[in-house]
């Protein structure tokens, strides 16, 4: 069947719970046909992230995720393999989509920014980058709840374009705690099910049906970087923007992308954020993950796209 993720008409084998693709296929998932013999694969990356390691199987990338699946990535990224091992279907499409694809299109050329994104009518928007649990989606459903248009969840891809910084919309839908979906005031969004049997986060999505505008343009106006709870704070540390120097910046974008690369190809990652951090301003903040520490950040971004 035929769905549009991320910009792209996906030909798949496995329902992406997006909507229907009507635009000519560029990129294929399909079910392995038999496990991966892991002998033949030649590992990258078996620390950073417990429970996902990434190796290479001849000339393509392979992702093991824990005992829950398996995936196998062309080195265009525009083939797609994937294979349940234990996981459950909502664990499956949750990797497929959140983990894969993103590292998929980092293939294609993209910038891939772990983040969030919202945008104002105007088609600038503003980028929410940080790790997981830094309060992302809880931030920008805060301000989906102030009437802003949701471009990403987690999420960011950002390419040139004529001398900006075009974003793409990702597909309708945050993922979201109990907790954080009653501090975001979030309205007219309701519960597709659990994301995964890992998390404790459910799947939400506009109770319209509404799809994302996936051929209108958005532009990068800014980037805000959210510290994560757990980092030591400094004594002078408040809630509000700070903004990075672009060197600063581009060590801290690239810490938080989505990367699929051979030890040869880090460069031209690295290269990727360079050219984006002198373009677009990025700032760093913290916020407290209580009611009014939500409502100053909120504020703090909505500055951004007033500017």
């Amino acid at each position: 069947m035929l769905q549009l993720a991320y910009g792209h008409t996906v030909e798949s084998d496995l329902d992406l719970g997006v909507a229907v693709g009507t635009g000519a296929s560029g990129l294929r998932i399909e079910r392995l046909a038999s496990p991966v013999d892991v002998t033949s694969v030649t590992w990258l990356d078996r620390h950073s992230d417990p429970r996902l390691s990434v190796g290479l199987l001849h000339h393509a990338f392979y992702l093991r995720h824990a005992d829950d699946a398996e995936f196998v990535i062309s080195p265009d990224g525009r083939e797609v393999y994937w294979r349940t091992i234990e996981a459950p279907p909502s664990t499956v499409l949750h990797l497929v989509l959140d983990h894969v694809l993103p590292r998929a299109l980092t293939r294609m050329g993209r910038l891939v920014l772990h983040g969030s994104c919202v945008s104002v009518e105007d088609r600038l928007c503003v980028g929410i980058v940080g790790r997981s649990g830094a309060g992302k989606s809880t931030l920008a459903a805060r301000l989906v709840a102030d009437g802003l248009e949701l471009i990403a969840d987690d999420c960011v891809v950002v390419e040139p374009e004529e001398g900006m910084l075009r974003v793409t919309p990702a597909y309708p839908g945050l993922r979201l705690s109990e907790t954080s979906l009653r501090l975001s005031g979030l309205r007219d969004y309701e519960r597709r099910g659990a994301v995964s049997h890992y998390t404790h986060k459910v799947r939400v999505a506009p109770a319209n049906g509404a799809a994302v505008d996936e051929d209108g343009r958005r532009y990068l106006r800014a980037l805000v970087l959210l510290a994560h709870p757990d980092e030591p704070r400094p004594p002078s540390a408040h809630t509000t923007l700070t903004r990075l120097s672009p060197a600063t910046a581009a060590v801290e974008l690239l810490r938080n992308s989505f990367l699929l690369n051979r030890p040869e190809e880090y460069a031209d990652a690295l290269n990727r954020v360079l050219d984006l951090s002198p373009r677009c301003p990025v700032f760093s903040l913290r916020y407290d993950h209580s009611e009014p520490g939500l409502d100053r950040a909120r504020a703090d971004v909505l500055s951004l796209l007033q500017t």
